[in-house]
């Protein structure tokens, strides 16, 4: 198994913050075919079966690190307003409102 390049590396650890393909093109400012082939080229020299595994594989190599993930959770955890109970909180509105009418 070979190791990944720089530009897998930092694919990688966008698609280990829980971007998909299409967020990583946007932010990386490629396309997102370019996103999918270098991820998959990854893929294919660590023979990982998957993005999960790639990411658990570089991990594990320490090819990227886990302070990525870290930031990315804090990041996602300390958004101000706890998006999920705003999200569920206009789900019980929305549907109240249908069962009432």
């Amino acid at each position: 198994m070979k190791p990944i390049t720089q530009r897998q590396a930092m694919l990688t650890a966008l698609a280990a913050r829980g971007m998909g393909c299409k967020e990583i093109a946007g932010e990386v400012g490629i396309a997102v075919n370019t996103v999918r082939a270098t991820l998959q080229q990854a893929r294919e020299r660590t023979n990982s079966k998957s993005i999960t595994h790639l990411v658990a594989k570089a991990l594990s190599r320490g090819w990227i690190t886990p302070l990525c993930l870290a930031l990315a959770l804090s990041m996602v955890m300390d958004t101000g307003t706890d998006k999920l109970r705003v999200t569920a909180r206009v789900r019980l509105t929305r549907t109240t409102t249908r069962l009432e009418a």
